[in-house]
């Protein structure tokens, strides 16, 4: 009997020994040092404005019963969703709280939210969130162009009021870099007034490779330049043009940013006559390698010559073989105004034979076929399969509409306030491709741009 109250006595003992112990493990005191630790950290690995963004606090060996949350005033960029507080387990298998929130943002840039305010076991903490950066949300972010000189200044939409000073004569580097973009479709550029310009090399992007549909925020190299401004003064940048996707899948057109470049003499050395400085720069271009830029696009001729030329061209298109007499009298006023080696004008007539006997080849093998003549009606089907052929070729040649520029600048967009970065000397047959208000935008052989159509004689 004595020794059955010892065993109840001792299990007694055990049990209000162990009972404390648990309770206080149950009920870990949360401390200053604990808060310290603790940190609201984003879920997502990069967070976009208009999109909901994700954040998580975990508190360990505290129960969610315990805690008592206050958001705090947040600023107007930032909205709260909701929340949420739930028991979680770690790894190790630890208890403990974890808090959601859900907000969006309204703005891009770097986001600190204010620090979250929560109470456990009646005594208050203020925990911080991690300092985030919002992109722009990839469904309407807008490609951006970037220019990158050899001289550290980079220019962009963002700091188009930035300012490069550069020496007339001496050469400068920069590179083209696209950002916000997954694909470049189309690439060109036109050539410089007063400067000698030439292209070193194009990067991957431009070789038609999507790059994904997976954002990224990096700036990806397009193409690299080499620039000489030959003429002291305030110019803008050479006009380079991209058609590239957008990450929501449409197709944009990119124009160079804004900025403004001053480019000034360069010094003469003491005791040195600057008698004809201009020599001296072209002198140190052609040192350069640049024997194949074109210095200058004004060649002489009046307006006469050029619609002499445009009247001759018209001829041509009309007739139905190429005329040797009006062929050389419309070379030789090319010639006269520094034009040569020229494209002929697609004749009009020719298309019309090869779409008649296409027609004409096309009805005969039907009627073939009717009269179960199958070989010759064979045969008539492949000779009309040839003139559709050639006729589909004479066809698209023909109704693009061609002009003869008298002389003139080109911009990058059609605004009489646009700078011109480059000109077409007169005489020169050009490619009409699109029409805006009273100006055309004309293909050349090496590039394109808006020229007004006073500056046009179209080829009819």
């Amino acid at each position: 009997m004595n020794g059955r109250k010892n065993v109840w006595l001792f299990f007694t003992c055990l049990f209000f020994l162990i009972l404390p112990a648990s309770a206080a493990k149950a009920k870990k005191k949360f401390t200053n040092d604990d808060a310290s630790l603790l940190v609201v950290r984003s879920v997502e690995k990069m967070n976009f404005t208009a999109q909901e963004t994700c954040f998580s606090l975990e508190i360990p060996d505290v129960k969610p019963s315990r805690i008592q949350t206050q958001m705090p005033l947040l600023p107007s960029s930032i909205g709260f969703i909701s929340s949420r507080r739930m028991d979680y387990v770690s790894e190790s298998g630890e208890h403990g709280t974890r808090l959601e929130y859900w907000f969006t943002f309204r703005e891009k840039g770097s986001v600190m939210i204010p620090p979250l305010e929560i109470s456990v076991d009646g005594r208050n903490y203020k925990i911080p969130f991690e300092k985030v950066y919002v992109y722009e949300n990839p469904k309407t972010v807008m490609p951006e162009m970037i220019i990158k000189f050899s001289n550290g200044k980079n220019i962009s939409t963002e700091n188009k009021n930035e300012t490069v000073e550069l020496i007339a004569g001496e050469s400068i580097n920069f590179v083209v870099f696209i950002q916000y973009a997954v694909q470049v479709q189309q690439f060109s550029w036109t050539l410089p007034k007063d400067s000698l310009f030439r292209e070193i090399q194009r990067f991957d992007i431009t070789k038609g490779v999507s790059r994904g549909s997976i954002f990224s925020p990096e700036e990806i190299p397009v193409a690299e330049f080499e620039w000489v401004p030959l003429a002291s003064g305030e110019i803008g940048l050479p006009a380079i043009q991209m058609k590239v996707t957008t990450y929501a899948g449409r197709q944009t057109d990119m124009y160079m940013p804004e900025c403004r470049i001053v480019v000034a003499n360069a010094a003469v050395p003491s005791g040195v006559e600057n008698e004809e400085p201009e020599n001296e720069i072209f002198a140190y271009a052609f040192s350069k390698n640049f024997e194949d830029e074109i210095m200058d696009n004004k060649v002489p001729g009046t307006l006469e010559d050029f619609e002499e030329i445009a009247r001759l061209r018209s001829l041509e298109r009309h007739m139905f073989h190429i005329n040797p007499d009006v062929r050389n009298r419309r070379i030789l006023s090319e010639q006269k105004v520094g034009i040569s080696n020229a494209l002929n004008e697609p004749s009009e007539p020719l298309y019309s034979l090869l779409f008649s006997l296409f027609a004409l080849f096309f009805v005969l093998a039907i009627l073939l076929f009717v009269f179960k003549k199958k070989v010759a009606a064979i045969i008539c089907i492949s000779i009309a399969g040839c003139f559709c052929v050639l006729s589909i070729f004479a066809g698209v040649r023909t109704n693009e509409l061609y002009g003869v520029v008298t002389g003139g600048g080109i911009s990058p967009v059609p605004e009489d306030s646009a700078l011109t970065t480059s000109s077409v000397s007169g005489g020169n047959r050009v490619r009409i491709v699109e029409e805006a208000g009273n100006w055309y935008y004309i293909k050349t052989i090496d590039n394109g741009g808006w020229i007004k159509k006073e500056n046009i004689i179209l080829i009819r």
